[in-house]
């Protein structure tokens, strides 16, 4: 990586010596600037002629990178850290002082964020102002720093907080403590600070205390955990738990003792011994199992009556409720206990005794012990009933209806039971969704009418009486496989396969049916798609077919009546005849062109294009086809990806669309062009299968016009179909079949007076496009004086051309047949100058002749002639890069010009 030299920073060092003069320290200078970690850079106004690899391995950019005009320094600075730098930059340029080392959070290119600390001095630099800077990254301290601080601040806010007193003793004197040792004793923190611990100890524990204490410190062993009295400063007694325990605290032993404040459970523990007796007598005179839990559901206690049911297993008191009724080591999910308590309201719940246990089922009354003085749960009452006769019954009819109620909700077909006047008493699902049901409201059992139309097998209306399901109950007859329509309000149509099965009574009557049926919509889309696509396809074999013909004709026509015009003086009145002639044969011409391009069998010259770039040559007369009371609106997206594609059928496209949308406009609107690019997976391909998964340039053109139905959407792309008054219907046609020959797709988005939205995709092309350029038309006659051999089967194509030829200039050998052009060539040997031939004839292709004329006439070069379409010709190869091409027909101008393209170039 090129990072610059260091000889070109100067031949000075800061001393004032002549690095010249000093063997090596140019090399050496080099070492220690590629191989210090340090990053190292020297700026020059925006330029920097100088960073080392350190610089490089820190920011992850080159040389050639920083110096682009797109770089920026702060595009290295976290957004965060930028004002500090920017300031000190303006301070800077402004020369006042200011120190030449800080720390900023700095951003690799890749998006990494570094703590750095850098350090920058003014030198010169060829005679300018320069800056000399080194940036360390100081990432792993700085992250060690800040851990440290968000420990410290996290361990003080936890004893702050802490729900327990906190305290340390050094030499009986208290030196820290936190609010609740404060609270508990009844000081101020600021009173206990520096005075004897012992003082707040109550007299009757102070010496057992004092002793714990000695030994402690003294290193005997003694328990850490006890209760103790404290004198509170009121005079009250406070009692609390102990946790103590040695520690070092700045540099010296100290006595860390946590205090938990147990006044309130004292207090508790007496109130619960003299109820103990009460409690005693309830619990043995109640018939139903009752238990007492703490709140971690270890049983606290039980009666006669749990213990005659589950003592024989394991003793219950000091167990958890799981253990003992459930078997299990963890609680029930959903436990009704663990409700009761997080709730603090009673739970109700049928739960499964210990298996093993007569008791298989209980039903179970969670009632919460609440502290009156806190409002907190400390306990549950939980009360519980022998069910198991009443629960087994239950689960077998459960059981029963479930496997029922599964089946029938988690099939994928839908079912529906009908009564017998037609209407539905339930359906499934699936049936549900796709049919629209909408359930009555209340406990009533059935649907809404629905809303749908029906139609039948052949889209036609059907009356609801038609129904598959009502003519088996009215014919007393099951009906298998019937196919109808379900079409609501908003004009899908959603198709499904009906099989209806009969429930009869005892007299054979008919009271019930269930129909069963599955949404084929999906299989009937691909089926019409398959019909449409070869519908087309054949229409377009036929159109493909149908042009070639014309194409010759339309040769002999056109050529003539222009071979005719120049014969002909310019006030000859039959020179207007003649042009009539020429102006028709035009016509038929453009017609031809549409139905090769409808049937994807147009010649076409694709080329990597931009999009973008087509669409701006074409808005100057976009905007005047469609006229100032239509708002056109471009809206490319500048990211869009290339394509490859005949830039004038893409012109063509355009064109088309947009003069469909003018006429959908007479009264005026707006229309927008828009560009971007999709990635097509593979749902779309799923409904488009002609598709390929993979990256696309969607091409959509909306306006606000009159839309259309259903059926004419349907319709739209098919040839001489057209809702204008005047029109030929192979606009769309001809639209459809560009995008298709070039492996895209088109779909229209349209109702009835919501405007119209056509999409078009085309395949994106992995290349740099092409700049496009329209060739220029001339009507003039270029001559030459060449040797051409002319090869056309067809007579009056070939006297055409021979004749147009010969009038301009050349000696002409014209044959109708590739073998009679070689013989003339072998035995002749005639001087040739290009050889003209079409590319399809009985016998031997044009392609075949000059293969076998290249050893007579190597430098000799090749125009190719043809109607016929473009994947027929390729298959012949011709049009292949570098090969000759004019299209059928053509006119005596465009032969001339074509002649002389190839003879004044021999070496194109």
């Amino acid at each position: 990586m090129d990072t610059g030299k260091i000889e070109d920073i100067g031949k000075k060092t800061s001393a004032g010596i002549d690095l010249d003069d000093i063997a090596g320290v140019g090399e050496i200078l080099s070492l220690l600037l590629e191989n210090t970690p340090d990053a190292i850079y020297l700026l020059v106004g925006k330029h920097f002629p100088l960073i080392n690899t350190g610089f490089h391995k820190l920011f992850g950019v080159t040389l050639e990178e920083v110096n682009s005009p797109e770089f920026n320094f702060m595009d290295l600075v976290a957004p965060e850290s930028r004002p500090i730098v920017i300031e000190r930059a303006e301070k800077y340029a402004r020369g006042e002082t200011v120190d030449p080392e800080y720390e900023f959070k700095a951003l690799t290119k890749d998006g990494r964020e570094l703590y750095v600390r850098t350090n920058t001095a003014r030198i010169r630099f060829r005679g300018e102002d320069a800056t000399l800077g080194i940036i360390r990254d100081i990432t792993a301290r700085k992250e060690i720093e800040i851990s440290l601080q968000e420990s410290e601040e996290k361990y003080r806010v936890l004893v702050e907080r802490a729900n327990d007193g906190i305290a340390i003793i050094q030499e009986g004197t208290l030196t820290f403590l936190n609010q609740r040792v404060a609270d508990l004793i009844g000081y101020e923190i600021e009173e206990l600070i520096d005075t004897p611990i012992m003082q707040y100890i109550h007299p009757d524990v102070r010496d057992e205390v004092m002793e714990r204490y000695q030994r402690r410190m003294r290193g005997e062993s003694v328990p850490a955990v006890y209760e103790s009295a404290f004198l509170r400063k009121d005079g009250s007694t406070s009692y609390a738990e102990v946790n103590a325990g040695l520690i070092t605290y700045q540099d010296q032993t100290a006595d860390l003792i946590i205090v938990r404040d147990i006044n309130e459970r004292m207090v508790a523990e007496k109130e619960l011994r003299e109820s103990e007796h009460f409690l005693d007598s309830v619990f043995e005179s109640i018939q139903d199992g009752i238990s007492v839990l703490d709140t971690d559901l270890t049983i606290r206690r039980v009666n006669n009556i749990m213990k005659e049911w589950y003592a024989e297993n394991m003793p219950l008191e000091g167990k958890k409720c799981h253990e003992c009724y459930h078997n299990s080591d963890t609680p029930c999910d959903p436990c009704p206990t663990i409700r009761c308590i997080e709730s603090g309201q009673t739970e109700q719940e049928i739960v499964p005794g210990l298996p093993g246990s007569p008791i298989q089922w209980v039903e179970l009354y969670s009632y919460p012990i609440i502290d009156h003085d806190t409002g907190n749960v400390t306990g549950v009452v939980e009360f519980v009933r022998d069910i198991t006769s009443r629960k087994l019954t239950e689960e077998a009819l459960q059981t029963s209806e479930h496997s029922l109620r599964t089946l029938f909700e988690t099939m994928v077909e839908g079912v529906i039971w009908v009564n017998a006047d037609g209407t539905f008493e339930r359906a499934n699902r699936a049936a549900e969704v796709i049919l629209g049901l909408e359930r009555l409201e209340g406990d009533e059992p059935g649907y809404r009418a629905p809303a749908w139309t029906l139609l039948g097998e052949n889209g036609n209306n059907l009356s609801f009486e038609k129904a598959p399901w009502i003519v088996a109950l009215k014919e007393n007859r099951s009906v298998r496989d019937t196919i109808v329509g379900l079409q609501p309000p908003d004009d899908s149509v959603t198709w499904i396969m009906v099989t209806v099965t009969l429930i009869h009574d005892e007299d054979g009557v008919p009271v019930s049916g269930v129909a069963t049926f599955a949404d084929i919509t999906e299989r009937r889309v691909l089926e019409q798609q398959l019909m449409q696509a070869q519908k087309m396809e054949a229409i377009g074999r036929l159109a493909g077919g149908v042009a070639h013909d014309f194409n010759n004709i339309l040769t002999i026509i056109s050529g003539n009546a222009q071979l005719g015009m120049m014969s002909l003086r310019e006030d000859d009145p039959m020179r207007e005849r003649l042009a009539t002639i020429q102006k028709a044969s035009g016509h038929a011409e453009e017609l031809t062109r549409r139905l090769l391009a409808f049937g994807r069998r147009q010649i076409s010259s694709p080329r990597v294009v931009s999009i973008n770039e087509i669409l701006a040559e074409l808005e100057k007369m976009l905007r005047r086809v469609i006229g100032e009371d239509i708002d056109l609106e471009i809206r490319p997206d500048s990211n869009v990806k290339s394509i490859y594609f005949d830039p004038t059928q893409l012109e063509q496209i355009f064109m088309n669309l947009v003069v469909n949308s003018r006429d959908a406009m007479p009264k005026g609107g707006s229309l927008t062009i828009e560009t971007t690019n999709v990635q097509l997976g593979e749902d779309y391909i799923k409904t488009h299968p002609y598709m390929t998964v993979g990256p696309y340039v969607r091409v959509s053109i909306s306006d606000t016009g009159v839309g259309m139905d259903e059926e004419t959407r349907r319709q739209v792309f098919e040839p001489f179909f057209t809702t204008k008054e005047q029109g030929s219907g192979l606009g769309l046609a001809t639209v459809y079949g560009i995008v298709k020959q070039s492996g895209g797709a088109i779909e229209v988005e349209s109702s009835r007076d919501s405007g119209t939205t056509i999409r078009i995709f085309l395949p994106v092309h992995e290349g740099s496009p092409e700049a496009f350029t329209r060739p220029e038309k001339s009507t003039n006659l270029l001559h030459g004086h060449e040797n051409i051999l002319l090869v056309e089967d067809e007579e009056g194509v070939r006297a055409f051309v021979a004749e147009t030829l010969t009038e301009l200039g050349y000696r002409v050998f014209d044959f109708g047949s590739p073998a009679e052009a070689w013989e003339f060539c072998k035995s002749e040997k005639q001087d040739l100058d290009l050889i003209l031939t079409d590319v399809i004839m009985p016998g031997e292709s044009g392609a075949e002749l000059a293969d076998r004329l290249k050893p007579l006439y190597p430098e000799v070069p090749v125009l190719f002639m043809s109607g016929y379409t473009d994947d027929f010709i390729v298959h012949h190869g011709v049009l292949d890069e570098g090969v000759e091409f004019i299209t059928k027909p053509f006119s005596p101008q465009e032969l001339s010009r074509k002649l002389r393209d190839i003879l004044d170039d021999p070496g194109k």
